[in-house]
């Protein structure tokens, strides 16, 4: 069976016969494009699914944005966030449902005065995910004052100053006026994207787009079975800005302990889902590794693409950013790119992949020493390996995985051990294996 939007549900009923409004949750992707509609996606949940309303055929309609040269008025702005408010009290009561939170696509507040960067920006820089700088509102008073004076000289509003800005005005807006009745959070799509794994593609590209659905689907439940008409009913606006408001959505839905904050709670943090890291034993069971990483709950998991053969280079990343603490950051994307280039020579899909020699020079360019271990037999390279763990040391292990139906030599990183099993940060996407967890051992180490 493929399970759909829901529909308009039946009121549910409590044991005394009273009406009981269903819990939901908002996702809003902020846009203010002239003559569209604003993107807004809203969840309930059902059983582990979490399922959208259709709002693409309810009654209640979302606000239209008038363009950029709209933003420069601000009660123009202020009466889009007005409507905004009254359009998801529409859909309450068309569907039976209360709000208890929102997540919306935008800056909370503005950039404080004397700060470079807001905590949460700083903290997406730290995970190399690219973010537009959020200005001081001193800042956005003179991009208003120009962008006047751009229309009154007759210039065209196509390149007016500071376009790439004054979207966030209408985030501050919806802040403002959504706060008086809901809880609001702020989130970043491309954030989420990065914590599943899934932002190797612009979701711009049927790929993206369907590789980040197939992700956010393995935690939500919804779509079944996805593809490029599920998101159709969810929502207006075009399938990219359905997906960022339904992924906004799922994070409104998240309590505080499933999720992850980017930044300085409460109001300079951005919320991605927390992923702790499965142990997943033989036959998808549930293990406790009796030696392992002192971080293994929080072991850094980078993934490669299903085409490219980067696990070398993904191995070095994810261990280079265990040592955080003890380096001070995470990798810089320069030190990266070196990464990149003395390991696969920039080609990410490159054949003969990496080899060991370029995997310790790969490392010894960031600063990370590492040494080889040796073993006469299995059970000495066990006990040496254990070693390493006892250390606080991950392992890069050389491995054989199946792939189109013949072993290929693989990398991936030993964080921890049992009497039975070894347990792998893997960074090849395996479909039998859920996106964070461990995996179990390789074919051939």
């Amino acid at each position: 069976m493929t399970l759909s939007c829901m529909n308009q549900s039946e009121p549910i009923l409590s044991e005394a016969g009273e009406v009981e409004m269903e819990d939901a949750y908002a996702g809003i992707d902020v846009a203010f494009a002239k003559k569209k509609r604003l993107p807004v996606a809203v969840v309930v949940k059902r059983g582990n699914i979490l399922i959208p309303l259709p709002l693409r055929k309810a009654k209640a309609l979302p606000p239209v944005g008038g363009g950029n040269a709209c933003i420069l008025n601000n009660p123009t702005v202020k009466l889009f966030a007005q409507q905004t408010s009254e359009y998801l009290s529409a859909v309450e009561k068309e569907f039976g449902v209360r709000i208890r939170r929102i997540a919306i696509d935008a800056p909370k507040q503005p950039l404080q005065n004397g700060k470079i960067r807001r905590e949460c920006e700083k903290g997406l820089d730290a995970r190399r995910i690219n973010c537009i700088t959020t200005p001081t509102m001193e800042t956005f008073l003179d991009v208003l004052r120009r962008g006047r004076v751009h229309l009154r000289k007759g210039n065209p509003e196509t390149k007016l100053p500071g376009a790439n800005q004054l979207w966030m005005l209408v985030g501050f807006a919806l802040f403002t006026e959504l706060q008086r009745k809901w809880e609001c959070i702020e989130v970043f799509p491309q954030a989420i994207a990065a914590t599943l794994n899934a932002h190797g593609i612009p979701k711009g590209q049927e790929a993206g787009l369907l590789a980040q659905l197939n992700a956010v689907s393995r935690h939500t439940k919804w779509p079944s079975t996805p593809n490029r008409n599920s998101l159709a009913p969810i929502a207006y606006g075009a399938r990219h800005d359905k997906l960022d408001a339904y992924m906004s959505a799922w994070v409104a839905s998240l309590a505080e302990k499933d999720r992850e904050p980017i930044g300085r709670p409460p109001n300079d943090v951005i919320w991605v889902p927390r992923l702790p890291i499965q142990k997943i034993g033989s036959r998808g069971a549930a293990m406790t590794p009796v030696l392992s990483l002192s971080g293994v709950n929080a072991f850094p998991l980078y993934k490669q693409l299903p085409s490219d053969t980067s696990c070398g280079p993904r191995c070095i990343l994810m261990v280079a950013d265990y040592f955080e603490r003890e380096r001070g950051r995470k990798l810089y994307a320069h030190e990266w790119s070196r990464v990149l280039e003395v390991t696969m020579e920039n080609d990410l899909a490159r054949d003969r992949g990496t080899s060991w020699k370029d995997m310790v020079f790969g490392l010894s360019e960031i600063g990370l020493r590492c040494g080889r271990i040796r073993g006469a037999t299995p059970e000495t390279a066990r006990q040496a390996m254990a070693r390493a763990l006892g250390r606080d040391h991950p392992v890069i292990a050389s491995c054989r995985i199946p792939y189109r139906g013949k072993p290929v030599r693989h990398y991936a990183v030993l964080v921890a051990m049992d009497d039975e099993f070894l347990y792998f940060a893997d960074p090849f996407p395996h479909k039998d294996c859920p996106a964070g967890s461990l995996r179990p051992p390789c074919q051939d180490v």
